[in-house]
C-alpha cells in the first residue's frame, strides 16, 4: 500500500525533525522539501490506490512509488542510525585531535552523499506525481475518498428477484424465522429486516426465498425487488420503485422523469405509505446509500410496507433501524456442506446413470471414470478447504460436475485453493469464482483500513487474533493516522479499535469473543477471507511468510524456499516467521540482509522456539528493525545487544528470559509498546523507562529482579497501559503524573505501601482516563483498599479488582 508507506516515512520525518537533533543540521532542508513532495504525493495516492485494480498503469506508478518511499526510508534510517551508533560510543575526551578530523570529514562525506540521494529521490517522486496528475489522477483533500464511479462492479453481481436456485440447503427455517417477522402487523414487527454477512454467505439466495415465501405472498400487495450494488443511483432506483408501484403509462412515465429528486422521493413515500409493500433492497453495501434512499421510505411512520435489505455491512443495518430485526447466516456445518455439495457436483449426473455417468470421450483404460465411491471419497476432502462457504461450496461443485475421469477429480484435488479462485481454473472466465466475489469487499474497503487488513494475514491460519496485540502493531506499524491526536479524545488505540470494528462489521473478520464490557477481546479470520488477504498482500508486496520446520534446520532463514528472492532483496520489508516443529537451529545467513522494519513470530504448536544464535544474529543484521514481535516464542534470552535498535517502536518477548537488560534500552526513544516476561526470570531492570518518553503501552514482570533497586516512571504523558507497577521501588506519586493511564495493574509489598497508594486518591486530583486497576497485594499484607476513595478519583472507572477479585465491575453496576 503506497500510501501507508508514505504515511509512515511522513510520522518518521515528523519525528526527527520535532526532535531537533542536531545531527541533521547537514540535511534538514533536503528532507523538509521531501516531506513537502510526500505531503502533496499522499493527496494523490488514496486516488490512484482505488484505481490500481482495474488500471495497470496506475498499478505500475503506484509500486513506483512505493519503492521509493522505501528507498528513502531506508537512507533516512541507515543514515540516522549511523550517526546515532557513533554519538553513544564518542569519548571525545579521549580522542586524539587526528581522529576527530578524521571522523569530522567522514561525516560531511555521509552527509553529502545522504543529500544528494534524498535529491534524487525528491526528484523521483515528484516526476512520479506530474505521471499520475498527467494521467487524470485526482488530487483528493483531507477525509475526501474516491468516488463509487472509480470502482470495478461486474455486472455479474446484479441479482433478480425471478432467478431461482435449486441447490439450497439449510435456509428453510431462517427463510419461515424471516418471513414470520416480515408479516407481523404494524409496530408489534420490525419494518427493517436485514441479511448481513460475509460475502458468498447466500444472502441473496435467503432473501429470494423470503421474497417468495407463502406467508410473505399472502400478507403483502406489492412486491418491488432492487439490486443496489456498489454503483447506483439514487434517482433511477426511486424511478424503478414508482413504475412498479403505479404501473404509468407512457405520458404519466415522462411526468415521473421531468420530477425533481426531491418531488420523486415524495411521491414513491406517500405511494409506499398508502399501501401494504415489500421493498427488497439487495446487496446495498454502506450506510451512506441508505441515508440518500431513505427518503423515499416511509420506514419510521405508521405504515404496513416493510424493508428487506442484504448487505456485507452490518452498519448498514443499524443505519437502516436500529431496532430492527438483523439476521446473520451462519457457515454451513459439515454435514449441510456436502449435502450442497452433492447436489451441485455428484446428483444430477448419477441419478439418471447410476455408478458409471457417461464420459465426453472414449473410454481410456489408463484414464478410469470416476465412480460415485470416488466422488465421495475425493469431493469430501476438498469440501472441508470451502469452511462451511455456500458460494464456494457451489463454485467446487461447478468445477467437478463437468468432469468424468477420476484424474481429473485428483488435479483439481491437489489445486482445490487455485479452483475456488476462479470457475473452472480459467482467470479469463467472465463468471464470479469464490474469491471474485469476496473481493469485492477487500475493494469496497476505505483506503485507510486496506493496510489493517492486509497485515491481518501475517497470522497462521485459525490464529486467535487478540485485539491488544492487532492494535498494538497498528499503532506501531503506523497504519493509524497521528495528526490531532492531542486535540481530541479520540486515542490512537480507539482509532484502532473503531478500524477492527470496522472490518468485523463487514465481516472480514469474525469475533470470537467479547469481553465483560462488550469490546471485541479475540477474532480470527475465515480461511477464504485469509487466502484473499494473502492474495492481495503478494500483490501489494506487504509482508513475506516463512513457514520453518525441523527438516529446514541446514538451511539458512532468508534462503527459505517460500521466498520469491527478487521480492525480497528489494522490497522485503515485513516477515512472518511461522515455526512448526522448529528446534531454532537454523543460521540467519551470510548474505546481505534486506531492510527489515517489522518481524513477527509464531509458535503454531506451542513448543517451536528460536534459538539463541538465531536471535542474536537478528537483532545485530536487522538493524532498522521498528516493530519484533515475537510473543510466546520461547527458548532464547534478550540479547544484550538490543538496545541498539534505535528504531524500535514495539518490543514483544513475552516469552524470553529477561535476565539482566543493559542501560542501553533507554536509547529506545521512539519506542511505544514493550513486553516482557511476566513471570519471574527478571535479574534488572535499569532505571531508564524514564527516557521512553513516547511510550503507550509497558508490561513489566510481577518480580522485577533482586539487582533492580530503583524504578522511575514520572511524566510519561502517553503511557495508557502499566502492568505490574512495582510500589516496592517506585515512588507511587510517579502515577499522579501520568495523565492519561487507561489500564493499571499495582504490586503492593504490605499495609505500609498500600496505605501510600491510597493516600495519591485525594480530590482534587483524578485519573480521568483509568478504566481498569487491579491492586495485588502480597501475603503479609491485611488491609483492603477503600473502594469508594478509588471510585471517587477514577470517574470513567469500569473494573476494580483486588488480588484478583472483582470489587467493582461497571457494566453490571455491582459492589461486594
Amino acid at each position: 500500500m503506497a500510501e501507508n508507506v508514505v504515511s509512515f516515512l511522513l510520522e518518521r520525518i515528523h519525528d526527527l525533525l520535532t526532535e531537533k537533533v542536531n545531527f541533521l543540521m547537514g540535511v534538514r532542508n533536503q528532507i523538509k522539501l521531501l516531506q513537502q513532495e510526500l505531503q502533496i504525493m499522499r493527496s494523490f495516492l488514496k486516488d490512484a490506490d482505488s484505481r490500481q485494480e482495474k488500471e495497470a498503469v496506475v498499478r505500475e506508478y503506484v509500486e513506483q512509488i512505493r519503492d521509493a518511499a522505501y528507498s528513502a526510508q531506508y537512507v533516512i534510517e541507515k543514515f540516522v542510525h549511523e550517526i546515532e551508533s557513533t554519538k553513544l560510543n564518542r569519548r571525545w575526551n579521549k580522542i586524539s585531535l587526528f581522529y576527530r578530523c578524521f571522523k569530522y570529514v567522514r561525516k560531511l562525506k555521509t552527509l553529502y552523499n545522504v543529500g544528494s540521494k534524498i535529491e534524487e529521490i525528491k526528484g523521483k517522486i515528484s516526476q512520479l506525481r506530474v505521471n499520475l496528475e498527467t494521467y487524470g489522477i485526482r488530487r483528493l483533500k483531507e477525509g475526501e475518498g474516491p468516488s463509487y464511479s472509480d470502482r470495478v462492479v461486474p455486472e455479474l453481481r446484479r441479482s433478480f428477484s425471478h432467478f431461482g436456485n435449486h441447490n439450497v440447503v439449510g435456509l428453510v427455517e431462517a427463510a419461515k424465522t424471516l418471513a414470520t417477522e416480515l408479516v407481523k402487523p404494524g409496530n408489534s414487527g420490525s419494518r427493517v429486516v436485514s441479511i448481513c454477512g460475509m460475502g458468498g454467505l447466500g444472502k441473496t439466495t435467503l432473501a429470494r426465498m423470503v421474497y417468495h415465501h407463502d406467508e410473505v405472498r399472502d400478507h403483502f400487495s406489492h412486491f418491488i425487488w432492487v439490486c443496489v450494488s456498489q454503483q447506483y443511483q439514487t434517482r433511477d432506483i426511486w424511478e424503478q420503485f414508482l413504475f412498479k408501484l403505479s404501473s404509468p403509462d407512457k405520458e404519466e412515465r415522462e411526468k415521473i422523469t421531468k420530477m425533481k429528486d426531491g418531488e420523486i422521493a415524495k411521491e414513491l413515500f406517500v405511494l409506499l405509505q398508502k399501501t401494504r409493500s415489500l421493498v427488497v433492497l439487495d446487496d446495498i453495501w454502506d450506510e451512506d446509500a441508505w441515508s440518500l434512499l431513505s427518503a423515499g421510505f416511509p420506514t419510521q411512520e405508521d405504515t404496513e410496507t416493510k424493508v428487506l435489505l442484504t448487505s456485507r455491512n452490518k452498519s448498514v443495518a443499524y443505519r437502516a433501524d436500529p431496532r430492527g430485526f438483523l439476521y446473520e447466516p451462519p457457515c454451513l456445518n459439515d454435514d449441510d456442506s456436502w449435502e450442497l455439495f452433492h447436489k451441485v457436483a455428484i446428483v444430477q449426473r448419477v441419478q439418471p446413470y447410476g455408478d458409471h455417468p457417461p464420459a465426453t470421450g472414449a473410454k481410456n483404460s489408463k484414464n478410469p471414470l470416476i465412480t460415485v465411491e470416488s466422488m465421495e471419497k475425493l469431493g469430501k476432502e476438498m469440501v472441508r478447504h470451502c469452511r462451511g462457504l455456500p458460494l464456494a461450496i457451489i463454485v467446487l461443485g461447478g468445477v467437478l460436475a463437468t468432469k468424468h475421469f477420476i484424474d481429473e477429480w485428483e488435479t483439481v484435488h491437489k489445486t482445490i485453493k487455485s479452483h475456488l479462485k476462479t470457475v473452472n481454473g480459467d482467470h479469463r472466465s467472465a463468471e464470479f469464482g469464490s474469491m471474485e466475489a469476496l473481493a469485492l469487499s477487500y475493494d469496497d474497503l476505505p483506503y485507510q483500513l486496506k493496510p489493517c487488513f492486509l497485515h491481518l494475514g501475517q497470522f497462521p491460519e485459525d490464529f486467535e487474533m487478540p485485539t491488544r496485540r492487532l492494535i498494538n502493531l497498528w499503532v506501531a506499524e503506523g497504519m493509524i493516522p497521528s495528526s490531532n491526536e492531542r486535540e481530541n479524545e479520540e486515542t490512537l488505540e480507539d482509532v484502532a479499535y473503531r478500524y477492527l470494528t470496522m472490518l468485523a462489521e463487514r465481516y472480514l473478520v469474525q469475533v470470537e469473543r467479547r469481553s465483560s464490557t462488550g469490546r471485541i477481546k479475540i477474532c480470527r479470520m475465515h480461511d477464504l477471507i485469509r487466502e484473499l488477504c494473502l492474495t492481495k498482500a503478494k500483490e501489494n508486496d506487504f509482508f513475506q511468510i516463512i513457514e520453518l520446520r525441523d527438516s529446514d534446520r541446514e538451511m539458512e532463514l532468508l534462503s527459505s524456499p517460500v521466498i520469491d528472492r527478487p521480492f525480497s532483496i528489494g522490497r522485503m520489508r515485513r516477515v512472518s516467521i511461522h515455526l512448526k516443529n522448529f528446534s531454532g537451529l537454523i543460521s540467519l545467513g551470510t548474505e546481505e540482509c534486506p531492510p527489515i522494519m517489522s518481524a513477527l513470530g509464531f509458535s503454531q504448536d506451542g513448543y517451536s522456539g528460536v534459538s539463541q544464535e538465531l536471535i542474536e544474529s537478528i537483532v545485530s543484521r536487522f538493524k532498522f528493525l521498528t516493530v519484533l514481535d515475537l510473543e510466546d516464542i520461547r527458548g532464547f534470552a534478550i540479547p544484550k545487544g538490543i538496545g541498539n535498535l534505535i528504531h524500535l517502536r514495539l518490543l514483544t518477548v513475552n516469552s524470553a528470559w529477561t535476565g539482566v537488560l543493559l542501560s542501553s534500552i533507554g536509547n529506545w526513544r521512539f519506542l511505544l509498546a514493550l513486553y516482557i516476561d511476566p513471570y519471574g526470570s527478571a535479574e534488572l531492570i535499569p532505571d531508564v523507562i524514564w527516557k521512553m518518553k513516547r511510550l503507550r503501552h509497558l508490561y513489566l514482570p510481577v518480580q522485577y529482579g533482586w539487582r533492580t533497586k530503583k524504578l522511575q516512571f514520572a511524566n510519561l504523558n502517553d503511557l495508557q497501559t502499566l502492568k505490574n507497577f512495582p510500589a516496592k521501588i517506585a515512588d507511587v506519586k510517579d502515577l499522579t503524573t501520568l495523565p492519561n493511564l487507561r489500564k493499571l495493574v499495582v504490586q503492593i509489598p504490605d499495609d505500609s505501601k498500600l496505605d501510600e497508594f491510597m493516600a495519591i486518591f485525594q480530590p482534587p486530583f483524578t485519573f480521568n482516563h483509568l478504566r481498569s486497576l487491579s491492586v495485588n497485594t502480597r501475603m503479609n499484607a491485611t488491609k483492603n483498599i477503600d473502594v469508594a476513595k478509588i471510585r471517587s478519583c477514577c470517574p470513567r472507572l469500569e473494573k476494580l479488582k483486588q488480588n484478583r477479585r472483582k470489587i467493582f465491575l461497571k457494566y453490571q453496576n455491582t459492589l461486594q
